[in-house]
């Protein structure tokens, strides 16, 4: 087991990005990517985000801006105005590739394990155990405050597994959570890979 806990790091990382998302007048710099929404409640303009590098894809929701991601992730989407609150909402993506064969939910159990303890104020509000593109995947929601901000932050994660590889998608806000989460679940839903 202790080499199984070392081993995972995406969602700690995904987590230590929350807060680069926090005061931003704008969003980052859009990067050249072409991008993609697409599930029952996603928006009826979507454009498709492709990564060629890391071969996955997602819907894109009209008006969402791609921008240069935090260290550490590969991607990072901002709302129409999200970024003009205290506290930028985000979807971003993170990937690790594992040194051995996990279940979703047994990646997620390890990562939360070891991040839990590191939160205050953590409300968890929901686990599941889903596919996403086809590949099983498992997710959390929770609320918690970090140590770096007194901010109480509301995250959906998402660890979506292709054999070794773990996608993290993290949409994460405050208190516009629940006004963008219609789209950042159409990106979740709408992720594969290419």
């Amino acid at each position: 087991m202790r080499g199984r806990t070392s081993a995972i790091g995406a969602l700690a990382l995904a987590l230590a990005l929350v807060a680069c998302g926090g005061g931003a007048e704008t969003p980052p710099t859009a990067t050249g990517a072409t991008g993609g929404g697409g599930s029952p409640s996603a928006p009826a303009t979507a454009e498709r985000y492709e990564n060629a590098e890391h071969r996955f894809a997602f819907d894109r929701p009209d008006g969402w801006e791609l921008a240069d991601p935090p260290a550490g992730a590969v991607v990072a989407l901002y709302p129409p105005g999200g970024a003009l609150d205290a506290f930028a909402e985000n979807v971003n993506v993170v990937i690790e590739q594992l040194p051995m064969d996990l279940t979703a939910t047994e990646y997620m159990d390890l990562a939360w394990a070891q991040l839990e303890p590191q939160l205050r104020d953590v409300e968890p509000i929901a686990r599941d155990e889903l596919t996403v593109g086809g590949m099983p995947a498992a997710s959390i929601e929770y609320r918690a405050r970090f140590p770096e901000t007194e901010t109480e932050m509301h995250l959906l994660q998402v660890a979506v597994l292709d054999g070794r590889t773990a996608f993290v998608i993290t949409y994460t806000g405050t208190d516009e959570f629940e006004r963008y989460r219609p789209d950042a679940e159409a990106i979740i839903a709408s992720f594969a890979r290419t």
